[in-house]
């Protein structure tokens, strides 16, 4: 891949290596962020209206209470045609939380085994999307150890993939 393609992700979230973003408003009919990969995962939450995410010419489209997911490495472009599309965007790396040992291990996974191969995955789970969602909440509030709490949801997602 072209490297002028790649997304270098800049994170927000002091001494925790992810980039957490909740948009309050919604984006404009037409945005669009052209082709692009990144090292990262990649959620894309979505609050309301609808979001696409495009993969070799194919359209994965994300729902109100959806989460697109996008694996590291996979060369996508994103996109709103609609009113009031609101969404969050996660992006972290899987190895900034799992050990080399449970890195291995989780490889072996049935589930993780298939997450790694799949470019794109739409999840329509309330609970995944709770736990995203009080991800976005708790970096907005930044109370006491709000990082801890970051980190503790971003296991609890890496569990539930």
């Amino acid at each position: 891949m072209q490297a002028e393609w790649n997304e270098q992700i800049s994170t927000n979230i002091p001494n925790t290596p992810v980039r957490a973003v909740k948009g309050n408003l919604p984006a404009p009919v037409g945005s669009s962020f052209p082709l692009h990969y990144h090292e990262e995962f990649e959620f894309l939450v979505i609050y309301s209206g609808e979001f696409i995410c495009t993969v070799d010419d194919k359209d994965y489209v994300g729902h109100p209470g959806e989460i697109i997911f996008i694996n590291s490495g996979v060369l996508h472009s994103t996109r709103c045609e609609c009113e009031g599309m609101v969404h969050g965007l996660l992006q972290f790396s899987e190895r900034n939380f799992l050990d080399e040992k449970i890195f291995r291990a989780a490889r072996y996974s049935t589930k993780m085994r298939g997450l790694l191969l799949t470019p794109v995955r739409v999840f329509s789970d309330p609970e995944l999307f709770a736990v995203a969602d009080h991800l976005f909440t708790e970096n907005r509030k930044k109370d006491t150890a709000y990082r801890i709490l970051i980190r503790s949801d971003i296991y609890r997602i890496l569990a539930m993939l």
